[in-house]
């Protein structure tokens, strides 16, 4: 009977190690991945909490003997203590970007994760944190600070904590070398597939991904970021198979419906894009975002009575996270701009860091406001949080061009055109210097547009609907050489056999 009992408490505690090792990485993931955003940060807490609850841990000095813990193998113990010391290093930044940051609570989890870790493993972010503390509270707290030599796990965490700041490619010259010493660390590799898609760098991101899964097939979020990856990539087949894995997970499902059906609506399957929304909306909890894009597909389908009426419903009901208040902003911008800029203050006021709304804050200033130095001012600091993002860069380069900052322009375009030579970006850049030829009209700025619109329309930009609106090309709508390319442009997408196409 008592060794019957024992194999019983043992098959509990391998079951509960296994939950609380999934429950740690999501916890792991949410507070290092959303940096400054208090909801992610919240779920992250709850979700660590329950796994310290099921443990002991904070309540139990000696939580490391219960039978939970001590019938698991050395490595399965070994393993839990190490990622419980991850969740609780990363709980104690997360209490120091609350406003105003709880210092006390800092503490309690930097104490609680030096109990997760042997003397030879303390990673060294534990004694910078440590320091960091007493500086902050001088006589409200003691306590040893940790010294030790840098070891291979520094790298991880020093990767861990980089990502978690949004320093993605200075995370990646930490988490590369890593992970080719540790390639079975799954969370490196994840945060790897974070650090990859903040940087622009989508294949690489999926490749991550893809490792992610091969480690770990049953983690749902795995599958999930790597569709999102694959979104955005226009990759959409793709996307919606590993979306649908991803809603195996209830607490990934709105999440996961919410991007499958724009994965729909890419693919121009609006029928099951609708069908996605429909029962997305069917929950009180939705993201309110949904009835702009369900407008969207409704539009496609000729719903147009439902699609005004979804719109409308977007506008009116309050938004629930920083998303919900950029998709707002965005569809209250053309007739709204002051109401889309204070919706778009709030939703940086709940996420500082969030790129969408540092990209619609910046165009809606500079765009619809006539604001382009403060539309300046805010990609300036987008561009601090996310310096490889071409398109901001290059937006900013547009802007500066129209208030005559040329050098600083030029030097925009230059890298936005090393970075990305697409049909849209030399489109973009010709219409950067037609504005720099207002503040030089001897200078070169003018050839030098028509030389970048003629490129793109031989690479194949086919977006001409956008010519004849666009202020940015003012300056330039009149000469002859302007003209001539509009034109020719014009007649080479023109169907063969269409009237004056140039055959009968």
């Amino acid at each position: 009977m008592a060794r019957r009992q024992k194999t019983i408490q043992h098959a509990e505690a391998v079951v509960q190690h296994r939950h609380a090792l999934g429950d740690l990485r999501t916890a792991t993931i949410l507070l290092s991945t959303r940096a400054g955003d208090s909801q992610m940060l919240q779920q992250g807490k709850e979700k660590a909490l329950t796994v310290f609850r099921t443990f002991g841990v904070g309540e139990d000095p000696n939580w490391q003997n219960r039978p939970l813990v001590r019938l698991l193998s050395d490595e399965q113990q070994t393993e839990l203590r190490q990622r419980l010391g991850e969740v609780l290093l990363l709980l104690c930044r997360s209490e120091r970007l609350q406003h105003p940051p709880d210092d006390g609570a800092a503490w309690r989890w930097n104490l609680l994760a030096e109990q997760c870790y042997r003397p030879e493993e303390m990673p060294g972010i534990l004694a910078r944190q440590r320091q960091e503390l007493i500086e902050r509270v001088p006589g409200n707290v003691t306590g040893p600070v940790i010294h030790r030599p840098p070891s291979e796990n520094d790298r991880y965490f020093d990767g861990l904590e980089l990502a978690a700041q949004t320093k993605y490619a200075e995370a990646l010259w930490k988490l590369l070398p890593f992970t080719e010493q540790n390639p079975g660390h799954f969370m490196a590799w994840f945060l790897r597939g974070v650090c990859h898609e903040g940087v622009a760098q989508l294949a690489d991101a999926e490749t991550a991904f893809t490792v992610c899964i091969a480690l770990e097939p049953e983690f749902a979020r795995s599958y999930l970021n790597r569709g999102l990856v694959r979104l955005k990539q226009r990759k959409y087949e793709p996307a919606i198979a590993d979306l649908t894995l991803a809603l195996g997970d209830p607490s990934l499902e709105r999440l996961a419906r919410m991007n499958r059906a724009i994965a729909y609506e890419g693919s121009k399957n609006w029928a099951e894009a609708e069908r996605d929304l429909v029962q997305l909306l069917a929950d009180p909890l939705a993201p309110t975002r949904a009835y702009f894009l369900r407008c969207k597909v409704r539009e496609k389908l000729g719903k147009r009575t439902e699609a005004e009426q979804d719109r409308q419903e977007g506008l009116k009901r309050e938004p629930h996270d920083a998303l919900d208040w950029t998709a707002r902003a965005v569809w209250r911008k053309d007739r709204e701009p002051v109401q889309a800029l204070a919706d778009l203050d709030e939703a940086l006021r709940r996420n500082p860091k969030l790129l969408n709304a540092l990209q619609s804050k910046a165009a809606v200033l500079g765009d619809h406001l006539g604001k382009p130095a403060e539309a300046v001012a805010v990609l300036d600091r987008l561009l601090e949080l996310y310096p490889s993002h071409t398109e901001a860069r290059a937006g900013r380069g547009v802007y500066l061009a129209r208030i005559g900052k040329v050098e600083a322009a030029r030097e925009d375009a230059r890298a936005s055109l090393e970075a990305d030579s697409s049909p849209f970006f030399l489109y973009q850049m010709a219409g950067l210097y037609a504005q720099i030829s207002k503040h030089e009209p001897a200078g070169d700025a003018r050839t030098e547009a028509l030389r970048l619109l003629a490129r793109a329309f031989r690479a194949g930009f086919d977006q001409l609907q956008l010519i004849p609106n666009d202020p940015d090309l003012d300056p330039i709508r009149t000469d002859p050489e302007f003209v001539r390319l509009v034109e020719h442009a014009r007649q080479l997408q023109k169907p063969i056999g269409s009237k004056n196409s140039g055959k009968s």
